[in-house]
């Protein structure tokens, strides 16, 4: 249509050379988000990254919205898959039950969008040393300690992430 044309156009002759990066499979793939809410905005989306720790809950439905917009991400999960893990996790197989939840949905993570980097963590969060969150732009905690949640905040404060904490409860 005239409209996408136009969109064309403008996306090439209005750039600086350093926002002519996107390639054409990321044109392709993105096209409907660069037109919501343009280039310079997709690459700050494509230059993010996200740590999602446990694996499970809001974390799940959030990183697929988040890798299909074009986040890369890193799983953080020391749990193993349960049977209600597998009734509740779109990432897992039933062959995954009894492996790292991290691991075990990574493959699935990735398929949803081969532009963006998807890896997996399995060591617990008090584990892992504070240079291990340097290059993240924002962390999502779920059902963190108030020790872990402390100790990110604080990070995420000192170095300018975001943090997004959430927990749940009741019964279903």
């Amino acid at each position: 249509t005239s409209h996408y044309f136009h969109f064309d156009l403008n996306l090439k002759m209005n750039l600086k050379k350093s926002e002519k990066c996107l390639v054409d499979t990321e044109s392709e793939q993105y096209d409907r988000q660069i037109r919501l809410w343009g280039i310079e905005s997709q690459k700050k989306i494509q230059n993010s990254r996200i740590l999602f720790s446990n694996f499970s809950g809001p974390n799940i439905e959030t990183a697929k919205n988040l890798i299909l917009a074009g986040i890369s991400c890193t799983i953080q999960d020391n749990n193993d898959v349960s049977i209600v893990d597998y009734g509740t996790n779109f990432f897992l197989e039933e062959n995954s039950i009894g492996q790292n939840r991290a691991i075990s949905s990574l493959k699935a993570a990735q398929m949803l969008n081969n532009l963006v980097e998807v890896k997996a963590e399995t060591k617990c969060l008090d584990e892992l040393p504070d240079t291990f969150f340097l290059g993240f732009t924002c962390i999502c905690l779920y059902k963190a300690s108030f020790k872990q949640l402390s100790r990110i905040d604080n990070y995420c404060r000192s170095n300018g992430a975001f943090l997004f904490s959430v927990d749940t409860c009741g019964v279903l």
